[in-house]
């Protein structure tokens, strides 16, 4: 157990009227947040904005950037290990975009089988890849936060959302839910669209974990044409990619906050005494 896990104690549960939304906890930031200098002083937030480039990507008004495992050694690149998790998953993913967009693109092949093989080969990944990033894109802002890093790290998105509370483990009574993604959410005052439009949009995770669990049933090689085909697999990557591009929205909001939040933090010089795991005494108008 590291010693950030070690002095964690749990959060004080933010209750919702509604008892199907789950309790959202407080939180502060770590000094981990931060990418110090040379001189111990905060600069550069630990986390970035990856949710919104791949946003702005998709909707072809920006480009991507990345950060590898080489870059590491630079002494003020991110120390944050979902950073370059999210990194080389969006890169992926483009290559699938792309990809995919050839094929829908491209003439029907001589054998028609072979369009539907690959169509399921490139949906499958089309699918499995935005569940896998939107994980990636949680754990780096959660990274930063006094949540303990056991809560989250073997988690997948669906339980970002909602899971049981490990505070609750020795308790003999029913263990209630918590949502991490709602409690980043819950701290700039908006989570309850934003869980809302999360839990009615989950069609991408349900998609990844039935593929998971049923590949055969869940794509079946039907004996298309090949022109139906492509006809059918552009009419997936419409739906499938808008509803990923209204989660990233999502995703970028908090980005932008915490990047916005972290700035002002460093303004005030208040990171660079404490010690590694602890969290930072901050009050600010989010």
């Amino acid at each position: 157990m590291s010693d950030h896990e070690s002095q964690m104690e749990m959060p004080e549960h933010v209750p919702h009227e509604d008892r199907n939304t789950a309790f959202h906890m407080d939180w502060a930031f770590r000094k981990e947040a931060a990418i110090f200098n040379a001189n111990e002083l905060p600069i550069e937030p630990n986390i970035r904005p990856i949710g919104g480039m791949l946003k702005k990507w998709m909707l072809r008004e920006g480009g991507l950037e990345y950060l590898t495992e080489h870059d590491k050694k630079h002494p003020l690149a991110p120390t944050n290990p979902y950073t370059y998790n999210a990194f080389a998953l969006v890169l992926a993913y483009s290559s699938i975009i792309n990809e995919s967009a050839a094929f829908v693109a491209s003439d029907p092949s001589a054998d028609a089988m072979d369009d539907e093989i690959k169509h399921f080969r490139l949906y499958s990944e089309y699918v499995l890849y935005p569940a896998r990033i939107l994980e990636a894109l949680v754990k780096q802002m959660l990274f930063l936060t006094t949540f303990s890093e056991s809560d989250y790290r073997r988690i997948a998105i669906g339980e970002l959302l909602s899971s049981e509370c490990s505070g609750c483990k020795a308790s003999e009574e029913k263990r209630h839910k918590i949502s991490l993604l709602g409690s980043i959410a819950h701290r700039y005052g908006f989570c309850g669209p934003y869980e809302q439009c999360l839990h009615g949009k989950m069609e991408i995770v349900k998609k990844r974990r039935d593929i998971e669990a049923a590949h055969a049933g869940v794509v079946k090689l039907v004996g298309r044409s090949g022109k139906r085909t492509r006809e059918v697999f552009r009419g997936q990557m419409t739906r499938i990619g808008e509803e990923f591009i209204h989660m990233l929205k999502h995703v970028e909001d908090m980005e932008n906050h915490i990047v916005r939040e972290l700035k002002h933090l460093f303004a005030l010089e208040r990171l660079s005494s404490v010690e590694p795991g602890q969290s930072v005494a901050f009050t600010s108008n989010h």
